[in-house]
């Protein structure tokens, strides 16, 4: 799995995807904060 990341043909969108899918989380917890406040 991890020599998917080091491809050197996929590592950019791979790189793209991973910050991506961390940053949607990183705002859907936002969200849920100031839902929940």
């Amino acid at each position: 799995m991890f020599r998917f990341f080091t491809n050197k043909k996929w590592w950019l969108w791979s790189w793209l995807g991973s910050i991506i899918i961390l940053g949607s989380l990183w705002v859907q917890v936002k969200i849920d904060v100031k839902i929940n406040e």
